[in-house]
């Protein structure tokens, strides 16, 4: 009876594992070919969270412009995704997102509710 349960238990142990690592395997293959196939010219954002656009490209290394006339160099695998354009963008559509009177921090109507941390003192 020992010997189906260990069988249970190390299933439940392995399995997810092996699913997470097959799923990470993915998303760096993915990674990996969006690096490959950068070409200048494109919006990029980096593991840094700097945006740019790339003004040349090596095997390893990427010459970022980041405002005019200033350009980093970076590891190619710096790069974490593209951004599109803004002429590519897509409009936003009315009626989507925060409107501005949400936004208002300073609006007298709001205030904080009794199990905010400011009033437990």
């Amino acid at each position: 009876m020992e010997f189906p349960f260990l069988l249970i238990l190390l299933a439940l142990l392995f399995i997810p594992s092996f699913l997470m690592m097959r799923r990470q395997r993915k998303q760096q293959g993915e990674l990996q070919a969006m690096q490959a196939s950068l070409t200048p010219g494109d919006n990029v954002v980096t593991s840094a969270g700097i945006h740019g656009r790339i003004s040349a490209l090596t095997d390893t290394t990427v010459l970022l412009e980041v405002a005019p006339g200033v350009e980093m160099t970076l590891e190619r695998i710096a790069i974490l995704r593209s951004v599109p354009d803004a002429a590519t963008r897509p409009e936003p559509v009315l009626g989507e997102g925060v409107q501005e009177e949400e936004m208002r921090i300073d609006d007298p109507q709001r205030t904080r509710g009794d199990d905010h941390p400011e009033n437990l003192r």
